[in-house]
This record gives C-alpha cells, structure tokens and sequence, in this order.
C-alpha cells in the first residue's frame, strides 16, 4: 500500500513548521515539499530564494506538485499571496484542503479560507492526525 502523499504549503520561510512535520510524520505519509523543488534554494539566514528559473516555471512545477497530492495542508501564520493561490488551486482540483492557523489572529473567521478549506486546524499534530485517523477508519 502507498502512502497518501501530502503537500506542505505554507510561506517559503515556514522553515520550523516543514521540518517539524517530517520529523514527526515523514514516516506516515508522503510529504511532498515545494522548497526541495529542484533548481531553488531557500536562504533562510537572509530570506531570500535562490534560483535561476522563472516566476512561471517555479508556480507550473508547484500547481503539478499539488495535482500528485491526495490531500493538500497549508501553515498560516501570515496571509501569503502565494499559499491562498495554492489553496484554491488544490480546492479548483477537488484535493482536500486542511489548514493550520495560528489561534487568536481571526484566520479560522476568514470567510475564503472557511469556503475553500475541508477543515481548519489549530494545531499540526492535531490537523496531521486527524488526517491518520481518516486514513485508518
């Protein structure tokens, strides 16, 4: 059996969040992370992407990532032009949508995340094993 395979979106510098997920649940699932894209290189030191490809090349290789995911969770910490482009493209494709929020900034009252969202977390262990759970009824 193969492992439900799961992008990480979420802003480019959410470094902690994506290193803390396949710690704890690389094991699980197939994590599937758009900063490894190849050809881009993430300074995190002085928050910048390094990478000769184009603003097209980078979004097409991450729109067909996605397509590959069974389900798709994003980190909000910030609202990032990028991850909210993302979720509804995941959304566009019929691809669960979860979403991670940090508790007290009003993102869960958001009302695109809340329409275009399966369900919203407060927590990545809680939002990853509830995902597990589905997995195993």
């Amino acid at each position: 059996m193969s492992l439900l395979r799961i992008y990480l979106a979420g802003g480019a510098f959410e470094v902690y969040y994506r290193q803390y997920v396949k710690r704890e649940f690389g094991r699980m699932f197939k994590l599937v992370d758009p900063m490894e894209q190849e050809g881009v290189v993430l300074d995190v030191k002085n928050r910048k992407i390094i990478t000769n490809k184009t603003p097209e090349e980078i979004v097409i290789c991450d729109k067909e990532s996605i397509e590959t995911c069974d389900v798709f969770v994003a980190y909000i910490d910030k609202y990032s032009v990028g991850t909210s482009m993302e979720i509804l493209h995941s959304y566009n494709k019929q691809i669960p949508v979860y979403l991670i929020v940090t508790p007290g900034r009003g993102f869960e009252n958001d009302i695109w995340l809340k329409v275009h969202s399966t369900k919203i977390f407060f927590g990545i262990d809680e939002c990853f094993m509830y995902i597990k759970k589905q997995l195993d009824s």
